[in-house]
């Protein structure tokens, strides 16, 4: 393949970038992951990229008949796996530019309140079944984009710093993620994972501030929405890790950022030697945090009520060592650019005790970081 000099792969936080340098190939399926893995030769290359959500379906083995197998037409198309492979990285300070806060879209399209409605009461139908008892709904937003790809991932970034900050740049697209989610951390045959779940608005004063983190951590349903998605990661890891392993190190904490406290647990293990870091990938994706549970089932009605595939959204974001360490975000807070047009998905948990009122309010709420010129 052709390399231009246009494709960028950087992954950054507050304090460093880390790009990809000397860019080899680009891989763009989970057959060729596989394949480089196999025949990987230098310890210093890297793969840095994204597993787009519907991937899942192939790592899930989604039954023959399962809904998950029937394709939605959409304007934005974009692969389902996509990585840069590169001889090295270069590691550096973060260096934000100054950049004017300004709206990332204009003339955007959102479904309206009545259809989010009607998707909400469908998921309630099915938590009173029993079918499931989360469910992860989101909702499109895109418009034409006000910004370069790059300074949009400034703005998002700028607005609330992270952890597992990414950018890709191709000739075809580019991503601009801001996630504060870690999917998962491979290091050795130690593993790591973050889920998120529950979250609530920095107060405007301190005693403000300690009431919101307080409320939040005294709410029942944010914890039982966290701890249904606990023992999801927990059974994902446990397919590929040793027996007694699996271990909740965190059962709820709370992280701080400029706008919102959000509630996290963290959870570790140790992988089994006859399993490849690449088998616990595919174990755990896509995240529970942005399915809900019982995985399959809740992805199934995700599927039936979403319009449009979720793409790299909801997916991971991140990186691949030829040693065996990876490290992948949760790609939410994460837009996609493409021809002018700027997509942002935008969802959140459903569970019994959900109001459709509150869950509307959290959709609007998360989608002002790329709508607000503040």
């Amino acid at each position: 393949m052709s390399i231009k000099p246009s494709y960028r792969f950087a992954l950054i936080d507050s304090r460093y970038t880390v790009s990809g340098d000397g860019l080899i190939d680009i891989v763009d399926s989970w057959d060729g992951v596989e394949r480089w893995w196999r025949q990987r030769k230098s310890q210093t290359e890297i793969l840095i990229g994204y597993i787009g959500y519907e991937q899942g379906y192939k790592f899930i083995e989604a039954p023959r008949n399962s809904i998950l197998w029937q394709k939605k037409p959409d304007s934005l198309t974009m692969p389902p796996v996509y990585f840069g492979r590169f001889r090295r990285t270069v590691r550096q300070r973060t260096k934000p530019p100054a950049v004017t806060k300004q709206a990332l879209l204009k003339n955007s399209q959102l479904i309206n309140q009545r259809s989010y409605q009607n998707m909400f009461a469908t998921v309630q139908r099915h938590l009173r079944a029993g079918d499931i008892y989360q469910a992860n709904i989101a909702a499109r937003l895109n418009g034409l984009a006000t910004t370069t790809p790059i300074e949009s991932f400034w703005q998002i970034f700028g607005r609330q710093p992270v952890s597992y900050g990414a950018y890709i740049q191709t000739p075809e697209f580019s991503i601009a993620s801001g996630s504060p989610e870690l999917f998962l951390r491979i290091q050795g045959a130690s593993i790591e994972t973050r889920p998120m779940k529950g979250t609530c608005p920095r107060g405007q004063t301190r005693a403000q501030d300690d009431k919101l983190k307080q409320d939040l951590l005294h709410s029942i349903k944010e914890q039982a929405e966290l701890d249904m998605i606990i023992d999801v990661h927990r059974n994902d890891l446990a397919k590929t890790c040793k027996p007694g392993s699996v271990r909740v190190i965190r059962r709820r904490e709370f992280v701080p950022f400029t706008t919102v406290w959000q509630a996290q647990a963290r959870i570790s293990a140790e992988r089994q030697r006859q399993f490849s870091p690449l088998d616990t990938i595919t174990t755990c994706f896509p995240a529970g945090s942005v399915t809900g549970a019982p995985k399959l089932r809740a992805m199934e009605i995700i599927h039936e009520l979403e319009p449009v595939p979720r793409q790299v959204y909801c997916g991971a974001i991140g990186y691949i060592k030829a040693t065996g360490d990876a490290e992948f975000n949760v790609a939410i807070r994460t837009a996609i650019l493409k021809n002018q047009q700027l997509y942002y998905y935008a969802g959140g948990g459903i569970t019994i005790g959900s109001t459709a009122t509150a869950e509307w309010q959290e959709l609007l709420n998360k989608k002002t970081v790329i709508t607000t010129n503040e």
